[in-house]
């Protein structure tokens, strides 16, 4: 698949060019040298065979310079996409100072779309059968959560990332560092999306700003329309988005060593706690007893994320949630937002917009807590739609994420029970102090894991709403009050 072809037996191709082709496919792969193919396609020529005429005159151009035009030639009319170019900072070991040096991708999302352009998705997901799925659930279960986050009719595709150091040169002392693309289940195929000099690398910085263009990329897979790199800085202007017919892609792995786990930004045996699946420490390693204390204290999801910025870490972005800025996330959200709306034409008090501005974040400093701003009415009739959007994306396996659900089903079964048809003050009640006990349950949680953490805070109007339950809708002007 060198020449960018996706069919590797060359059906493709007329029968009089094979021969050319395999004598490009066998330089280009190393199966023999350069000087070796261009001397095959002039006997060939010799011996009458047509379409070489080219690559035979390369048999008497000075050694030196027969790999490169036989490359040219090999790549010429491919159809591979265009690379993408980027800056992204490198380090000099030999001046030992910083710099911005040029790099190309094949980006993931048009890599895809090639193969797509004669392959249908079925074809790809042939790969992703029962079989593949039954050796990894945890693959199916991040198949299943995408899919419901996104709202997909089918489930998606996963794809994988793989991140290795290649010796280069005679004497193994410096190393390629290549990223590949790959799809899970079909073994023999990868694609380098990028690669660079090992030695030319900037902790933290080199990493970072190639998972960056990478994570882009990905989004585009995962909610379409493709977009072409003329989008991303430092680029023309591009045509007008490419479309395809599929149902999403997402990484389901990203595999490399050790010493990628700090690009990752998630925990390596520098870290104070060495995993990102438990509690263990550099100290308790070699305890491998069954009543380990690591194998006791288990993390999810949110307990690895509250973990992060506790030890001084960050999160990487590429495990951002697709949209580059809070304004096109909130774009996202206001997306499933409208088509909430237009299946329940009964609310009749909508919220026109959804900005950035309007969603207060945490700010520590001011001691505010997080908070939407908009009017009484909008926020009920977001209630209902909240609940659904509890169910959709958040997890019931995690401790922390199920207290959240349970906490919007007890809202939800306030504002249901407020109505008259509905109405039950000992079921209001009951409901009212569960909620309230959720709700402190997550602010001690919080500000436990996380300290001086305001992400969930309980204010006097707690009070006033088990003060209502408690009244059973009974006037305060019928009561013997003082």
């Amino acid at each position: 698949m060198w020449t960018g072809k996706p069919d590797p037996e060359g059906n493709e191709v007329p029968k009089a060019k094979r021969f050319r082709r395999d004598c490009l496919e066998m330089a280009v792969s190393n199966e023999v040298s350069s000087q070796r193919s261009a001397r095959l396609a002039k006997n060939a020529q010799l011996a009458g065979a047509r379409h070489v005429q080219d690559i035979a005159k390369l048999s008497t151009t000075p050694s030196k310079n027969i790999n490169r035009d036989l490359l040219r030639k090999a790549v010429r009319n491919t159809k591979w996409p265009s690379v993408y170019e980027a800056q992204v900072p490198f380090h000099s070991e030999q001046t030992n100072k910083r710099f911005m040096g040029k790099m190309v991708f094949l980006l993931p999302h048009e890599v895809i779309h090639t193969l797509l352009k004669v392959n249908t998705v079925e074809d790809l997901k042939q790969t992703q059968g029962p079989a593949f799925f039954q050796g990894r659930p945890d693959i199916a279960e991040c198949i299943d959560r995408v899919q419901r986050q996104h709202g997909l009719a089918a489930p998606s595709m996963a794809l994988g990332l793989w991140i290795d150091a290649v010796p280069f040169n005679s004497d193994c002392s410096q190393s390629l560092e290549c990223v590949t693309l790959s799809i899970l289940g079909l073994r023999d195929w990868r694609v380098p999306v990028c690669c660079y000099p090992k030695a030319f690398e900037q902790k933290d910085a080199t990493h970072e700003a190639i998972l960056g263009i990478l994570s882009w990329s990905f989004k585009c897979l995962l909610s379409d329309p493709i977009q072409q790199h003329g989008c991303l800085p430092g680029q023309d202007p591009a045509t007008e988005p490419r479309r395809h017919d599929w149902n999403g892609m997402c990484v389901g792995r990203v595999a490399g060593g050790l010493e990628h786990a700090e690009a990752l930004h998630v925990p390596s045996w520098s870290s104070y706690h060495i995993c990102w699946l438990c509690q263990v420490k550099k100290t308790d390693v070699k305890n491998v007893s069954r009543d380990a204390a690591w194998r006791q204290e288990r993390l999810g999801h949110m307990d690895f994320l509250l973990r992060q910025p506790r030890e001084g870490r960050m999160i990487s972005n590429f495990f951002s949630i697709p949209g580059n800025s809070r304004k096109e996330k909130c774009a996202r959200l206001f997306d499933k937002l409208k088509a909430y709306y237009a299946a329940h034409p009964e609310v009749d008090s909508k919220l026109p917009k959804l900005l950035p501005t309007m969603l207060r974040f945490e700010e520590k400093s001011k001691k505010k807590s997080p908070k939407l701003r908009a009017k009484a009415g909008e926020c009920r009739g977001l209630i209902a739609w909240l609940l659904e959007l509890a169910e959709e994306l958040l997890d019931p396996a995690s401790s922390e994420e199920a207290c959240m659900l349970q906490g919007c089903r007890r809202l939800g079964a306030l504002y249901s029970l407020l109505r008259t048809a509905h109405w039950d003050p000992q079921a209001f009640e009951e409901e009212a102090r569960e909620f309230v006990l959720l709700f402190a349950a997550l602010e001690e949680h919080f500000l436990l894991a996380w300290p001086g953490s305001k992400v969930f805070k309980v204010k006097p109007k707690a009070h006033l709403l088990m003060e209502m339950s408690v009244l059973g809708g009974q006037s305060l002007v019928s009561l013997d009050l003082p």
